[in-house]
């Protein structure tokens, strides 16, 4: 069986994935014994180091959106599990002058949900996804990722 070892949290404003960004194939040992569970123990322990850090971690990334809506406006709004992908909702920062109307009006009505993967310097791997209520540029994205990459590492 192949997986790979990480753990989940949710949050007021996000939900986040946190693993080792390598999948690993586990086979069953010949002689199971005492360990027929062999692969879903391997899995649970392999976790455990990731289910530790996103606990110790959660307190300043929490802060840092707290930071980044209140102080600097960031377009995120509490994270709703039913929001869906919405086309144009991320924008590139030379775009400002073709904001999509629709696209902005559908935000303001519903959410729109926007995932973010990136690895983190020790190649760890984090899955972010929030929940906007206007368009969000590109820059913002980055500077999300960046805080979170600090934190993390």
């Amino acid at each position: 069986m192949s997986g790979e070892a990480g753990a989940g949290i949710s949050s007021k404003y996000f939900k986040m994935y946190f693993s080792s960004g390598m999948t690993v194939s586990v086979a069953m040992p010949p002689d199971l014994g005492d360990h027929p569970n062999y692969i879903e123990d391997y899995f649970k322990e392999a976790s455990k180091p990731f289910e530790t850090k996103l606990k110790d971690v959660l307190p300043r990334v929490d802060q840092s959106f707290e930071t980044l809506i209140q102080q600097h406006g960031f377009p995120i709004s509490l994270y709703d599990p039913k929001a869906v992908f919405i086309a144009d909702a991320i924008i590139e920062d030379v775009d400002l002058d073709h904001e999509n109307k629709s696209t902005r009006n559908l935000l303001v009505s519903s959410g729109a949900d926007v995932n973010l993967s990136f690895f983190t310097r020790s190649f760890s791997k984090i899955n972010l996804s929030i929940t906007i209520n206007k368009q969000i540029k590109r820059s913002e994205l980055n500077t999300i990722r960046a805080q979170i990459i600090e934190i993390f590492d």
